[in-house]
């Protein structure tokens, strides 16, 4: 994880609404004037507080997991008709293809690559190396 991750991860706030905290989630903290990760405790759920707090002061930095989650919701919604595995199958395969688009400009991290992917393909956003802007 660098540093443009957290900044692309910041600037989509599309993601970012989705985020329901849980255990084990990472967020970037930004407060009492300091900026650290921090790994939410496995029993965030239960401590409201806790939630509300990390919810309005961080940065959800999401894993493939939460990233593919986000992307199979949407091709769930978009193709009602499909089984999971069909599912699955077209989103890796389409996956593959963006990643022979992409990986050239430098992007070889898979978290990363996820995480263009979900953009590109559930908000029709591209990253300018400063936001997520529409093509």
């Amino acid at each position: 994880m660098n540093e443009e991750y957290i900044l692309m991860c910041k600037e989509a706030r599309e993601i970012q609404k989705q985020w329901k905290p849980k255990g084990g989630d990472r967020v970037i903290s930004l407060h009492f004037n300091r900026c650290e990760l921090e790994y939410l405790s496995t029993n965030i759920e239960n401590k409201e507080a806790s939630v509300l707090f990390h919810k309005h002061g961080s940065i959800w930095l999401p894993r493939q997991k939460d990233l593919q989650k986000i992307i199979f919701d949407d091709w769930k919604r978009i193709e009602p008709w499909n089984d999971r595995q069909g599912i699955v199958e077209n989103m890796v395969w389409d996956f593959n293809n963006f990643v022979k688009e992409t990986a050239f400009r430098g992007y070889l991290d898979l978290n990363t690559l996820w995480f263009m992917y979900a953009m590109k393909t559930v908000y029709n956003k591209v990253w300018d190396e400063k936001t997520w802007v529409k093509p």
